[in-house]
């Protein structure tokens, strides 16, 4: 695919670019496949565009970058409405509020279902209950190996 961008050329400070058409995997300082015009933005401001040679790869498929499509604009070879705006700025995306949803009446638990999340409840506790003893098992074990160990060395 055939791009039309700016390749940098010129000094340090003094940037000048050439506008160019290149493969698009193809180095910024790539070889180009044709050369359209010239930008010098940092002294004169000056802009020269071969305006047929941009109809042309345009018009064979040719891809303009967001900053040759605008110089393309000022030059007069695309109309204002091609013109892109803000294309530093990123685009932040807009936060849609959802409105509150409404609560659904909570239906009343039938007495057959009631029982059976109380059982859930009990066997959950008698797990916990289980767990504490053996902590307490645990605790009185290692109480018994501390006291053991100052009787030996005495």
């Amino acid at each position: 695919m055939l791009v039309l961008r700016l390749t940098r050329t010129g000094k340090a400070h003094e940037p000048h670019y050439r506008i160019v058409v290149q493969e698009k995997r193809s180095k910024l300082t790539g070889k180009a496949v044709d050369q359209i015009g010239h930008y010098h933005p940092a002294t004169t401001k000056e802009l020269v565009i071969d305006a047929e040679k941009a109809k042309l790869w345009l018009s064979r498929g040719a891809q303009a970058s967001d900053t040759v499509t605008n110089l393309l604009v000022r030059a007069g070879v695309l109309g204002e409405d091609k013109k892109v705006h803000n294309f530093f700025t990123p685009v932040v995306p807009e936060v849609v509020e959802e409105a509150p949803i409404a609560e659904e009446p909570t239906e009343e638990v039938a007495p057959e279902e009631a029982p059976a999340e109380e059982t859930v409840v009990e066997v959950a506790s008698e797990e916990v209950a289980a767990a504490a003893e053996a902590e307490v098992v645990a605790e009185e074990a290692a109480e018994q190996v501390t006291e053991e160990l100052p009787a030996k060395e005495a």
